[in-house]
C-alpha cells in the first residue's frame, strides 16, 4: 500500500513537473516571419527573461494565462485581416499584460499601450465618453494599422516590432540597413532588450499555453451600437455591472452610435451559444443570408507587403488589396488586365480599391448560391454584389432596378431569379441590423459619383459639369490646368484648396469640364499584360550651369538633391544614406505613408549632399537679416531651413551644426526670414482631410499642435473638410 502511494506521488510529481517546464531558446527562432540567429549571449538573456515569465507560478500568471486564452482568438483574427503576422499578439502581452487598464509612467494607455497623441493619429476616440485604447478590438486594429505603416519603411517585421516600442525615428538608430528584405537576420550586437524580450515572450507563452488546460470561459462579442448597458444586459441575462466590467472602454451608460461597436460578454462556455443567438436574433429576417463571401486564404506566409496575398473568394480566384495597392498594382500581381480586373469586380476606372478587401480574378456568378438577401444599413448594391460573387447587372436585372436607382436600407433583394412584376418590393422590420458575417467594403464607386455629379439629362460636349480626376505621380495644379483648359485658381476654388497647399499622387481633384476632353490616363493594351498607369517624367533637380560638380549617381541643388532609387532600396536605407529621415524624405516627395518605392524612382533628397564636398556646392548669397529661432518639439533642420526660406547647410554653418541632431528648446541663428510663400504673401490654409489629426498636419508643415490650436482657437477634434490656418 505504501509503495503504490509512493508511485502516485512520483507520478503526479512528474506530470506537474512536464506541465510547469520552462523552455528553452534555440539556436534559431521565427518570429513574425523571420528567422533570427541567436547567439550564446542573447540566448543567455533570453533565457533568463523566460525564466522570470514563468516562474512563480502563481494566480497573477494563471490571470494572465487565462487573458491570452480569452483574447488572443480576437486579436489573431484582426491581425489576419490586416495582414500582420500573427506572433504581434505578444507584443499585446510584453505592452499590458492585456489589461485594459494598464497605464504606464509614460501614461500609454490600454491593451497596446498608446499614448494620446499617437492614438488621436491612428483615429482612435478619447474623450468623456469612451477610449477606444481600452478597446480590445479597436486598438488592436490601430496597433496593426501602425505596425504596418512603420514595415512600409524598415521592410522587416522584426525591425517593426521595435518600432512599435521607440518609434519609427528611434528603431532607426538600433537596425541595421541590411535587415531590410531579409528572411533571416542574427542576433550578434548587443540586440534592444525590447527585441530580447518580445522573442522571450514568444518562446515562454507559446510553450504554456501548449501544455494547460482550457479555459471554461470565453468572450462573445456582442453587437452593440447605440444600445444602453442596462439593455444590453437584459439581452444577455447578465448583471450590468458584469458587462461594465470588461468594457472599461465606455465611460458612459450607452455605446455610441457612430460605429459598428461591439462589448466583450465573459461568460462560461455553456450560455456563449444562447448569448450568441441572442444577439443574432436581433438581426435575423426570413431573407437575411450569412457566411458570406467565402474565404480560403491561399498565400500564408508574407514578408513584405509588396508580394501579393492570394485568396478563394466564393470558390473563385482573389487577391487581397494591401497598403498602396490600386488597380493598376492588383491587376499586375494578379495577372490580368486592367480592363479584366475592372470587369470582374463591376469597376470603373474612377473607383478606388479598400486596403483588406478581396477582389476577384475571375468572373463572378450570374447567380448567387442563396435566393434572397435584405440589404444592411451601409450597403450599396456593388457591396451586396460582391458578398456573393454575383455580377452587379445580374442583381439589378433580377431586382428591376434601373441605374441611378435610390435603393433604401432593408430592402429585400432577389438574388437567383427575376422578381415578379406583380409582387411588390419588400422590406424587412424596423430595426434591421446586418449580421457579423455581411461583408463590407467602401469602394467609392460610380453610384455615388452619379449622385454628386453626374447631370439628370443626357451630357453634351458643351456641359460646364465638373468632373474627377486622380492625380499621377509627378503631376501639378499648372500641368493639370493646362491639360483641362482652367486655371489653378479655379481648381484651387472647387476644391478649396490654399494657396500655397500642394497637391497629393492620388488625391481625387474636381476638374471644371471644358469642351476638349483630355487623354484617358488609363491604357489598355492588346495583350494579355498587366498594365499600370503611366507616370509623368520624374522631376530631376540640376545645378546651375555655371557651377561644375563631380559625376556622383545622383544631381543637385544648393538645397536638396535626386536619389535613383535602386533594387532593394528602401526609404530607411536611403535615409540613413543621407542623413536625413524617413518623414523629411516623405515630405520632400509628397509621398502618403502607404506608399512604397519603385526601382528607377527619383527622389529628392532634403538637405543633404552626399559624398559632394563643400566646394562642389553653389555658395548661398549672404542674407541681409539674421533672426533666433528656438526649436520646437518635432521640428527638424529641415522643417526650420523651409520654414525660413533657407538651406539646411546655411542653419549648419551659422550654427556649428554637424549633424542632423537638434534639441527641443535650442537657439538656432537663422538668415533670413520666415518664407510666407513663393506664390503669395500671407496666411496659408490647409484642409482637414479624413483621417488627419491636428499632430500629423503639425508634422507636414513644420509647426507645432499648440500652434496650430492657437492660430484655429481649436479646443477639441478636427473635423473632415475644415479649413484651417497652417502657418502665419
Amino acid at each position: 500500500m505504501k509503495k503504490n502511494l509512493l508511485s502516485l506521488l512520483f507520478a503526479l510529481v512528474t506530470f506537474q513537473g512536464i506541465s510547469q517546464s520552462i523552455p528553452e531558446a534555440p539556436i534559431k527562432v521565427e518570429f513574425a516571419n523571420v528567422n533570427i540567429l541567436l547567439n550564446s549571449d542573447s540566448r543567455q538573456k533570453i533565457n533568463s527573461e523566460v525564466q522570470r515569465l514563468l516562474t512563480p507560478q502563481n494566480s497573477f500568471l494563471d490571470q494572465k494565462l487565462e487573458r491570452m486564452q480569452l483574447y488572443f482568438p480576437i486579436i489573431e483574427r484582426i491581425l489576419e485581416v490586416e495582414n500582420v503576422p500573427e506572433d504581434f499578439k505578444y507584443l499585446a502581452v510584453l505592452e499590458s499584460s492585456l489589461n485594459s487598464d494598464a497605464v504606464s509612467v509614460t501614461n500609454a494607455v490600454g491593451f497596446w499601450q498608446f499614448k494620446d497623441f499617437t492614438a488621436e493619429e491612428m483615429g482612435l476616440t478619447m474623450n468623456r465618453q469612451q477610449d477606444d485604447r481600452k478597446n480590445l478590438q479597436l486598438s488592436t486594429q490601430a496597433a496593426a494599422q501602425y505596425l504596418k505603416k512603420n514595415n512600409q519603411v524598415f521592410k522587416n517585421w522584426v525591425s517593426t516590432a521595435l518600432s512599435f516600442h521607440v518609434g519609427a525615428g528611434g528603431a532607426a538608430e538600433f537596425i541595421p540597413v541590411d535587415w531590410s528584405f531579409a528572411n533571416e537576420i542574427k542576433f550578434d550586437n548587443n540586440p534592444h532588450p525590447y527585441l530580447l524580450k518580445s522573442v522571450a515572450h514568444k518562446i515562454a507563452y507559446e510553450h504554456r499555453l501548449r501544455n494547460i488546460n482550457g479555459s471554461s470561459r470565453t468572450v462573445v462579442e456582442y453587437p452593440a451600437k447605440g444600445k444602453s448597458l442596462s439593455e444590453i444586459a437584459k439581452e444577455a441575462r447578465l448583471p450590468e455591472s458584469e458587462i461594465k466590467k470588461y468594457n472599461t472602454w465606455l465611460n458612459g451608460s450607452s455605446v455610441p452610435s457612430d460605429k459598428d461597436y461591439v462589448v466583450l460578454i465573459h461568460t462560461d462556455k455553456t450560455n456563449a451559444e444562447l448569448i450568441s443567438s441572442n444577439a443574432k436574433d436581433l438581426a435575423k429576417t426570413s431573407f437575411t443570408a450569412t457566411g458570406y463571401p467565402k474565404l480560403k486564404r491561399q498565400t500564408m506566409v508574407v514578408t513584405s507587403t509588396d508580394q501579393p496575398v492570394f485568396y478563394e473568394i466564393n470558390d473563385k480566384k482573389g487577391i487581397l488589396a494591401q497598403p498602396g495597392d490600386e488597380v493598376a498594382q492588383l491587376s499586375r500581381k494578379g495577372k490580368v488586365s486592367i480592363s479584366k480586373f475592372l470587369a470582374y469586380n463591376d469597376m470603373t476606372d474612377r473607383d478606388f480599391t479598400k486596403e483588406g478587401t478581396v477582389y476577384y480574378l475571375q468572373k463572378k456568378y450570374r447567380k448567387a448560391e442563396v435566393p434572397y438577401h435584405t440589404l444592411g444599413s451601409n450597403q450599396s448594391l456593388w457591396d451586396a454584389a460582391h458578398q456573393y460573387g454575383i455580377r452587379l447587372k445580374n442583381l439589378k436585372k433580377y431586382n428591376r432596378i434601373k441605374d441611378n436607382e435610390s435603393i433604401q436600407p432593408g430592402r429585400v433583394l432577389w438574388m437567383q431569379k427575376k422578381r415578379p412584376k406583380k409582387q411588390a418590393i419588400k422590406y424587412n422590420k424596423e430595426g434591421l441590423v446586418a449580421p457579423p458575417e455581411v461583408f463590407t467594403t467602401d469602394p467609392k464607386g460610380s453610384e455615388i459619383e452619379t449622385a454628386v455629379f453626374q447631370p439628370q439629362t443626357p451630357k453634351t460636349s458643351n456641359s460646364d459639369e465638373p468632373k474627377v480626376h486622380r492625380v499621377l505621380e509627378n503631376e501639378t495644379l499648372f500641368s493639370l490646368a493646362n491639360k483641362y483648359g482652367t486655371t489653378v485658381e479655379e481648381i484651387r476654388r472647387l476644391n478649396n484648396l490654399g494657396p500655397n497647399e500642394g497637391i497629393k499622387y492620388n488625391q481625387r481633384l474636381i476638374i471644371p469640364q471644358s469642351n476638349d476632353e483630355p487623354e484617358d490616363n488609363w491604357v489598355e493594351e492588346k495583350k494579355e499584360e498587366p498594365i499600370v498607369m503611366p507616370d509623368k517624367k520624374p522631376v530631376v533637380f540640376t545645378p546651375e550651369p555655371t557651377r561644375p560638380t563631380k559625376k556622383t549617381e545622383y544631381t543637385e541643388t544648393a538645397s536638396r538633391s535626386s536619389h535613383k532609387v535602386q533594387p532593394g532600396e528602401t526609404l530607411f536605407s536611403i535615409s540613413k544614406r543621407y542623413g536625413t529621415t524617413v518623414d523629411e524624405l516623405r515630405a520632400a516627395n509628397r509621398m502618403s505613408s502607404s506608399e512604397t518605392l519603385k526601382s528607377g524612382q527619383n527622389l529628392v533628397i532634403p538637405g543633404s549632399f552626399g559624398s559632394v564636398t563643400s566646394d562642389d556646392l553653389p555658395k548661398a548669397s549672404p542674407s541681409k537679416v539674421t533672426t533666433t529661432h528656438t526649436v520646437s518639439k518635432g521640428e527638424t533642420l529641415f522643417s526650420i531651413a523651409n520654414k525660413y526660406g533657407v538651406n539646411v547647410e546655411d542653419i549648419r554653418a551659422l550654427n556649428n551644426v554637424s549633424g542632423n541632431n537638434i534639441m527641443v528648446g535650442q537657439k538656432l541663428k537663422v538668415s533670413g526670414a520666415p518664407q510666407q510663400s513663393s506664390v503669395s504673401v500671407g496666411t496659408q490654409y490647409h484642409t482637414v482631410k479624413r483621417g488627419e489629426t491636428l499632430f500629423s498636419i503639425s508634422k507636414k508643415y513644420g509647426v507645432t499642435v499648440n500652434e496650430l490650436r492657437k492660430w484655429n482657437n481649436i479646443t477639441g477634434n478636427l473635423q473632415s473638410g475644415k479649413r484651417i490656418i497652417v502657418r502665419k
